[in-house]
């Protein structure tokens, strides 16, 4: 049997370091975003330009993501996440100097992307590889409490630095956090995880992962377009939140800062409970996955006959919903790998569910923006509730053709 951590400190150091390494990626990604507007007044930029800088960072990402996965299965993943994390600190210290040029900071962001990619996909093989199953399975939702908390802190302290000396300060201050992060995840890392084998599986253990998960794999391109669905509302939802409050109840535009804090703050409180909701459904993935994609197209339901009545009813209400959004993701990407592909693919699957999220989260702001101007927000909220209605369906169906293979969906 391969080597695993089983102590209690050493466990809970790897989920540390995964946690402070993937709440530095954050940080360092979303922090464009936090500035945008003062970037855009301080420095005259029209917004479609400014939009094309974001734009990089999303197509570098999503295609990084593949490469990312590839490449965590056959090079040291630890040195893969060192290696992203650094680049991505020097991205952020160049992209106030290579201010205001657009073409320059649409470069250095979408470089800042493609070392972004190279954070999850290598840190699921590690957690997978060095933890036992029970223990991945615990502690991958705490880690991914680190999304939240990145874009909680961005969005609340960037105000403030900006305050102080301006937008460029909050890359610098960005930076300074991820390449500190970075070296004491060098550092800390090398005697934790010198033990643990990161190579891939022999030919015996690929044709004994196969034949288990093969049920699973047939209906890859069916689960791919649940995580599609699930970035398109998860992404398109959060991002079109403070314009559907401002819009609908007419109120100032301060609100919207509240209501972005407010939906990742619901989406920590999710993730912590992530594997207790698993746990009750007896481990069963994909009906836990349905399970959230109902409670989710319920409250939109209820957001579409009722939210207009009160800022407050709406806003709890995507909020939560949000947050079961956020659930599906967490049980996609952190338990679909290791189900489709065992440990020794578990990079390149983790690195292909994560693009389709992107896939998904790529099309949310063109679509929900065509169908709001065109139609109104009913008839976005409408979609809310048909894409959710969709996701369900597909989950279900996915459930019970696996029901008839076993225990093909039993994490």
């Amino acid at each position: 049997m391969a080597y695993k951590l089983t102590d209690k400190k050493s466990i809970r150091l790897l989920t540390v370091l995964s946690w402070m390494i993937y709440f530095s990626s954050y940080i360092t990604r979303l922090n464009f975003g936090a500035i945008l507007v003062e970037f855009i007044q301080s420095e005259g930029i029209m917004k479609s330009a400014a939009s094309a800088i974001t734009t990089a960072l999303f197509v570098t990402y999503g295609a990084g993501q593949l490469i990312s996965g590839y490449l965590g299965d056959r090079v040291s993943p630890r040195l893969l996440i060192f290696g992203g994390l650094l680049v991505a600190s020097v991205c952020n210290i160049l992209m106030p100097l290579v201010s205001p040029s657009i073409s320059l900071m649409a470069v250095v962001w979408g470089i800042n992307g493609m070392a972004q990619a190279m954070m999850w996909p290598p840190l699921v093989k590690i957690c997978a590889s060095a933890l036992l199953p029970d223990d991945y399975n615990r502690l991958m939702p705490v880690i991914g409490t680190s999304c939240a908390a990145a874009t909680i802190s961005i969005y609340l302290f960037s105000p403030l630095i900006i305050s102080i000396s301006g937008w460029k300060l909050v890359f610098y201050i960005a930076a300074a956090i991820a390449t500190a992060a970075a070296l004491v995840w060098f550092i800390l890392t090398a005697p934790l995880l010198k033990n643990v084998s990161f190579a891939a599986l022999s030919v015996t253990e690929k044709k004994e992962a196969c034949t288990a998960n093969r049920a699973v794999w047939k209906l890859l391109p069916v689960i791919l377009l649940t995580i599609a669905m699930q970035g398109i509302l998860r992404d398109g939802i959060t991002t079109w939140m403070p314009t559907f409050i401002s819009e609908t109840f007419k109120v100032d535009s301060t609100v919207s800062i509240l209501t972005g804090v407010a939906v990742p703050a619901s989406h920590m409180l999710v993730g912590l409970y992530v594997y207790r909701v698993l746990a009750a459904m007896k481990r069963d993935l994909f009906a836990t996955i349905a399970l959230y994609f109902a409670i989710t197209c319920g409250l939109l339901l209820v957001l579409l006959l009722f939210g207009k009545s009160a800022m407050l009813l709406a806003t709890l209400l995507i909020a939560v919903g949000s947050a079961g959004l956020h659930g599906i993701n967490s049980l996609q990407t952190f338990y679909l790998p290791e189900l489709l592909g065992g440990t020794g693919k578990i990079s390149f699957y983790a690195g292909l569910i994560n693009s389709a999220t992107y896939v998904g989260s790529a099309l949310s702001t063109y679509l929900f923006a065509v169908i709001s101007e065109m139609y109104g927000w009913d008839a976005t909220v409408i979609s809310w509730v048909a894409i959710a209605a969709g996701g369900l369906l597909l989950t279900m169906l996915c459930m019970f053709t696996l029901r008839k293979n076993g225990n093909a969906g039993i994490v």
